[in-house]
């Protein structure tokens, strides 16, 4: 039965790997053309070798990591989409070298140029190389190549005729294939407990092995002479293996204890887990035609023992729909007077536009130049923006809107019409955007009056620090505090003139930062930080991302069930605390609960700091709320983690605001840490790491791309699913894996015990009560198909879950699973299995005789018995499940049929010593009599038992169960803390309805 089980698993493994190997094989074997000798060749696309010029056409999928040389665009641009790589649908543009671009086709025949890069590596966004042109090129002569130079394999070539590509990476060398990883193996704690019931049950295999071998083997060697009848071989003949025959008697016997098909009954179960989340209709979001998917099919129970859940907020929380609402010009607020709330209904901001104030359009011509946004011509003539980011994107719109127009970029150009005048800016270098930087610049030159300007936006708190006078801001931080108050996103916009000195000088530095192979990324930021400073302030803007539906709601009824929220978001303090209230993360009465953990560097006080909040929250835990900042995290996590971690557990919830991915992931960390199960939950690339961090990964499919939805193990299409698939999907799983797990040890511990108990009536000689073909047949049929429907059960109805969240604590307090529910079935084998060769054996003893006077065999015995063991299997599941189905009653009453049918052929094969015994079993009453009153006598004890603690000790469920048949108030014998907490429930949703329903201003 093993080996079959391990073949099942092995061609579950081997038909998935084939699977993998077809789809490897057309890829591989995918046409692709390379320019070789001069000519286009057709090649398989495992024949691309490093160094060959590979040509791509429009559509077409890149085959391995190239460098642009030549474009169908005589400006060098090229459009790629990203989907296969991150999940953004939106263009990138790259550019080809200037020096690469004029060779054109014909020059790419001759060219000999030399490309020296990194080893492959799995950073798809840095490639830090150069290129020169010829092999013996001066130093000063090489050309920087980035990211900006390169297509990725997998990606698409979009909206370009053709481009020509110098293959750098191929086969599994290529950023995809570094990329690809075994995904984090995931232990369920469920699983981990399974794991040690197991090792537990192997002990106790042991040592029944050795006390009861070491026991026969003493009996046998006493009774020598006493049962000389037995014909024991004399001692002088007796082989150095003698004594190891009965223990290794008691092993077989005792094989049964560890459940073989276990695993393969979980496997089956967790599969089908999965199925049912995926098929489900309310995790559809129709509005995005997302379905929900699993992604893992092993860890569905784990979502019913949540603790604590961190979230992202932008695109998670919120839409990622950005609208430009407010902005803050010289000091100046627009957007937010009396009868205005939006800055495009400003009357006093339209009207300074109309007079072509220079403040103003320089503000809004800032926004259409410092961007990465593709302005797209449509058919009709009209203009649509596509962009990696939301937020600049709107900025853009937001421009267009107020007559500043972005209406074409490549890489060297970029031109606007002002107010309908047409101008035109040479782009001169881009100072790219980073989650340290958390800024990002242009220097681009006018091409009318040859002025070269910086222009940079980005955080408050970075660009400000860069300000040339630091005081002209401060009515504008008054502004951007009041913006984060609404929960608005900001972003800080200034700039200044660069004079062609400056310049030329900076430029040197650049392209030495540029074309280093080594620390690139470093040099180049501390080439950047020359440049951004002494900046004038142009004003803030503020953009407007509203909550999804549902999740204030959501968030409240999570909280109910027992789940502490974190939030981790890059926003600043306010904007974050603000967010924080709007969802119901924090109630707004507790702003003055809020317990700011604030300090220097290393500085001994920030412990001080932690110290002290964490005796205030000790005397009211639950009512503050911790929130701390990026830049104080990392010494926190470094230094004091123990003194946060413990902190953070007294709060009601945790912010923490302006942090980077990493420290996403290492908070997740640190909450696993304190074993804690946590469930992770983002939208974008920079989710990944605490997506994969911890216990549970849930990724949101939104406007950031596939990134965060693709690692993850879970993805909806909306946070508001969140509810249901942990309510219902994740305490089902965890319900039903508990009963499995417990009950396959249940029946497997219950066979071995009849068997151990036998023993003791045969002078512990290792005989088997049962004969083989039944032994075969108990866990394979008659115990082992019914068990897996049980997969169908549902305790309490969904509605009901969905109306009393706090049902969820059951899994959160391991009230399935534990070490009590474990010894209770362990003792309840142990009880019915002595009771069966008791009752067995008194009613069926020596003396008993069939009805046709012949004494009762052995065989005849045991199938008594067994039948019995049968009865009470199918009577366990029976009157376990609480939610029948057809497929239920069919496979739990068939499985009786199917019994004795199996029998009745089984004893007509003469061949066998069976021969005929069930019939003559089937012909006499008093069997039947006995299987009867054995199954009452040993399930009469355990159900009463159950009676006992229903009536007085019920759980939540069993409460809820008693209320969904009718009955409107609590067990009336029950005084548990189960029927209090119900009570108090109750209340409270009385209360929210009656909140909801009390008219304005009314308490």
């Amino acid at each position: 039965i093993g080996v079959r089980r391990t073949l099942h698993t092995e061609n579950h493994k081997a038909y998935d790997d084939w699977g993998r190997y077809q789809r490897d094989h057309r890829a591989n074997r995918r046409r692709v053309t390379v320019l070789r000798d001069g000519k286009r060749q057709q090649v398989m696309c495992k024949d691309v070798l490093v160094g060959d010029i590979v040509y791509v056409i429009q559509d077409e999928e890149i085959p391995s990591d190239l460098v642009v040389l030549v474009s169908s665009d005589p400006s060098g641009c090229l459009y790629l989409q990203t989907a296969n790589l991150d999940g953004e649908t939106d263009f990138k543009v790259r550019q080809c070298l200037p020096g690469t671009q004029q060779l054109g086709e014909r020059g790419l025949s001759n060219f000999n140029g030399v490309v020296e890069c990194a080893h492959p590596n799995p950073e798809i966004y840095k490639f830090e190389s150069c290129l020169r042109m010829s092999p013996d090129a001066d130093p000063g002569d090489y050309l920087a190549l980035t990211h900006n130079q390169t297509i990725l394999q997998a990606t698409h070539l979009k909206n370009t005729d053709w481009v020509y590509g110098l293959a750098v990476y191929t086969g599994n060398e290529t950023k995809v294939g570094m990329n690809k990883r075994d995904p984090p193996c995931k232990l369920t704690k469920a699983d981990t407990f399974i794991n040690q019931i197991a090792i537990f049950i192997f002990c106790f295999q042991l040592c029944i092995v050795v006390a009861f071998g070491l026991t026969g083997s003493l009996i046998k060697e006493g009774d020598r002479n006493d049962l000389w009848y037995l014909v024991f071989p004399d001692r002088e003949d007796d082989r150095w293996y003698e004594w190891s025959v009965i223990p290794l008697r008691f092993l077989l016997l005792c094989s049964f204890m560890i459940p073989i098909s276990l695993k393969v009954t979980l496997d089956v179960v967790k599969l089908f887990y999965s199925k049912i989340i995926s098929w489900d209709l309310l995790l559809y979001d129709a509005e995005g035609d997302i379905p929900a998917t699993a992604n893992s099919t092993a860890i569905s129970e784990d979502l019913g023992q949540i603790q604590f859940i961190l979230t992202d907020k932008t695109g998670t929380l919120t839409e990622n729909n950005m609208v430009f609402k407010k902005c803050s010009i010289q000091s100046t607020l627009y957007g937010h007077s009396v009868g205005v709330d939006d800055a495009h209904t400003d009357a006093n901001l339209q009207g300074r536009i109309e007079r072509n104030d220079p403040h103003i359009i320089d503000f809004f011509r800032v926004l259409a130049l410092c961007n990465t946004v593709v302005p797209i011509r449509n058919t009709d003539g009209s203009l649509s923006y596509r962009s990696s980011s939301p937020d600049e994107e709107a900025l853009v719109r937001a421009a267009s809107k107020f007559g500043i127009e972005l209406v074409r970029r490549d890489m060297n150009t970029v031109e606007l019409t002002v107010c309908g005048v047409r101008e035109e800016y040479e782009r001169l270098q881009v100072l790219e955007f980073s989650s340290d930087r958390k800024r990002m610049s242009v220097l681009l030159r006018n091409s009318d009056t040859q002025e070269i300007r910086l222009y940079a936006k980005g955080a408050d708190d970075k660009i400000i620090a860069r300000l040339r006078d630091e005081e002209d801001a401060h009515t504008t931080q008054e502004h951007l505090e009041l913006f984060a108050k609404l929960g608005l996103r900001t972003l800080v916009i200034a700039g200044r003139s660069v004079d062609s000195a400056e310049y030329e000088e900076w430029q040197a530095q650049f392209h030495e930062a540029n074309t280093a192979l080594d620390d690139r990324q470093g040099m180049l930021a501390a080439v950047y930080e020359t440049l951004e400073r002494g900046l004038e302030l142009h004003g803030a803007t503020a953009i407007e991302d509203k909550l999804q539906e549902g999740v204030p709601a959501t968030i409240r009824e999570l909280r109910d069930a027992g789940l502490v929220f974190w939030m981790l978001t890059g926003d600043k303090y306010a904007t974050a605390v603000q967010i924080a209230i709007s969802c119901n993360l924090m109630p707004s009465s507790s702003e003055e609960h809020l317990l700011r953990v604030a300090g220097e560097g290393h500085d001994e006080s920030l412990g001080t700091c932690i110290r002290a909040h964490y005796k205030l929250a000790t005397q009211r835990p639950k009512e503050y709320t911790v929130i701390i900042e990026g830049h104080v995290l990392t010494p926190v996590l470094e230094h004091h983690k123990l003194a946060f971690s413990l902190l953070c557990r007294q709060a009601n919830a945790v912010i923490c605001c302006r942090v980077t991915p990493a420290q996403k992931a290492l908070v997740v960390s640190m909450v696993k840490e304190s074993g804690s199960m946590t469930l992770a939950i983002g939208d974008g690339g920079n989710d990944v790491s605490m997506i994969q961090e911890a216990h549970i990964g849930v990724g949101i499919v939104g406007k950031e791309g596939l990134q965060a939805a693709r690692a993850a193990d879970y993805s909806l299409g909306k946070f508001r699913y969140l509810k249901r698939l942990m309510l219902v999907h994740g305490r089902y799983s965890y319900h039903r894996t508990a009963f499995i797990a417990q009950y396959c040890f249940y029946k497997s511990l219950f066979i071995c015990m009849i068997q151990l108990a036998y023993s003791f009536m045969s002078n512990f000689s290792g005989v088997s009560f049962f004969n083989s073909f039944s032994l075969m047949t108990y866990n394979v049929i008659f115990t082992g198909l019914p068990v897996v429907f049980y997969a169908l059960d549902k305790d309490v109805s969904e509605e009901t879950v969905m109306a009393n969240p706090s049902i969820y604590r059951q899994g959160q307090k391991d009230k399935f699973l534990n070490v009590g529910t474990f010894s209770s079935w362990f003792f309840r084998a142990t009880f019915q299995a002595i009771a069966v060769i008791v009752f067995t054996l008194a009613i069926y003893g020596p003396k008993w005789s069939e009805a046709s006077g012949t004494p009762m065999d052995y065989d005849t015995v045991n199938m008594v018995g067994y039948t019995t063991v049968v009865m009470l299997q199918t009577l366990t599941i029976a009157y376990e499940t609480n939610y029948w189905t057809i497929y239920n009653h069919l496979v739990t009453w068939g499985v009786v049929v199917v019994f004795f049918l199996v029998y009745l052929i089984y004893t007509y094969l003469p061949s066998f010593a069976f021969y005929m015994v069930m019939i003559r079993l089937y012909r006499d009453p008093s069997f039947w009599l006995a299987v009867i009153d054995t199954t009452i006598a040993a399930q009469f004890p355990v159900l009463a038992m159950k009676y006992v603690d229903f009536q007085y000790f019920p759980q939540y469920h069993q409460i809820l169960q008693w209320m969904e048949h009718g009955y409107s108030s609590p067990l009336p014998r029950s005084n548990s803390k189960s029927s209090l907490l119900l009570e108090k429930e109750e209340r409270e949703k009385g209360t929210r309805t009656n909140e909801q329903q009390s008219p304005a201003g009314c308490a």
